[in-house]
């Protein structure tokens, strides 16, 4: 409680690499969603309303238009089947988010970025 407050915006980036999760997608689920669970139980612990989670075009199934997708896509195809284990748990996270401002008020975000690295 001394750290955070109804002030406080979380952003979760943790997650591991869609690589990483279709070579263990338990451990990636625990992760990637038991840490938004934790994330969003502590946050309704000291009255933080705002949270910004990093998804990912991998959320993105084979449904998903090939042109002009926007983000705004998956929050009115929640249901659509991304095709892996790392995109259904980022739906997952949605859900969780969702679920999070329906319960306890929240005002949850979520920004879609291309899973590319640079050296």
């Amino acid at each position: 409680h001394e750290h955070a407050d109804e002030n406080t915006t979380v952003w979760n980036l943790a997650a591991p690499l869609s690589v990483e999760t279709a070579m263990d997608p338990t451990v990636a689920e625990a992760i990637t969603v038991g840490g938004m669970e934790k994330v969003l139980s502590a946050m309704s612990e000291v009255g933080a309303k705002r949270i910004c989670f990093t998804d990912s075009i991998g959320s993105f199934g084979a449904e998903a238009p090939r042109e002009n997708a926007t983000a705004k896509w998956l929050t009115e195809n929640p249901q659509q089947d991304p095709g892996s284990d790392y995109g259904r748990q980022k739906r997952g996270c949605r859900e969780l988010m969702d679920q999070f401002r329906r319960e306890h008020g929240g005002d949850p975000r979520f920004a879609v970025l291309p899973g590319v690295l640079h050296r």
